[in-house]
């Protein structure tokens, strides 16, 4: 009776092993997707922040070389005809 007892015992354990050491990797698995989810969500920002800062700059850029395009059309010397 007692080996049988502790079969039985031994035979539950490996049973429950089996049952719980699953969920606990899903748990580990979910508190992964969890912290990949959270790092997806940060990079989405940055990367809206950085699209935002491109802009900015990008409109500085065009303004500056309209500018410089301005200063070169007047500093160029005019053509004008002689009239000889």
């Amino acid at each position: 009776m007692k080996e049988s007892l502790s079969n039985r015992v031994a035979f539950l354990r490996l049973r429950i092993t089996r049952i719980v050491m699953p969920w606990r990797r899903v748990d580990r698995l979910a508190s992964r997707v969890a912290v990949l989810e959270s790092n997806v969500v940060y990079l989405a920002h940055e990367n809206q922040r950085l699209i935002g800062h491109l802009k900015f700059y990008a409109v500085q850029l065009k303004e500056l070389g309209e500018r410089l395009n301005d200063q070169t059309v007047k500093q160029s010397p005019s053509f004008e005809p002689s009239n000889n």
